[in-house]
């Protein structure tokens, strides 16, 4: 994967984490159907799937592609020791947007997984912005 206006390779460890997560979404909410290629431009705000820029699909459906994408990043940023990304991420919006219960669910066991799988120090931050009983 290249970081398009870079000549910079990311590589393969950024985006198999991201395809991995797109593809373990909930079938019945999915956006994506069949995910081949990731690729993102920071410099023009981007991210595509299987070329498409800012692929248009549900709010919540966008929420899990912003997220899939910031875990991916934090799941390349475990594998290789050359990939300059903070070892820590916050994630504020997973029940945001309309988001089911079932797949905001399956999205947090998909981090808890990740996470468990790694044995770099690493802290993962979720924050319930749903129940507001609590702040």
């Amino acid at each position: 994967m290249q970081q398009c206006g870079n000549t910079a390779w990311i590589g393969f460890a950024f985006f198999q984490p991201t395809k991995a997560l797109l593809d373990q979404d909930l079938q019945e909410h999915s956006d994506f159907g069949d995910v081949q290629h990731v690729s993102f431009s920071f410099a023009d705000d981007w991210v595509a799937i299987n070329g498409e820029k800012n692929r248009r699909g549900s709010a919540s459906g966008m929420v899990i592609l912003k997220n899939s994408f910031a875990l991916g990043l934090l799941a390349s940023s475990l594998i290789d020791k050359q990939f300059k990304l903070p070892r820590w991420m916050l994630f504020d919006n997973i029940e945001d947007k309309g988001m089911v219960e079932e797949r905001s669910w399956n999205f947090q066991r998909l981090i808890v997984a990740l996470s468990e799988q790694s044995v770099v120090p690493h802290q993962i931050h979720i924050h319930d912005v749903q129940d507001r009983s609590r702040t």
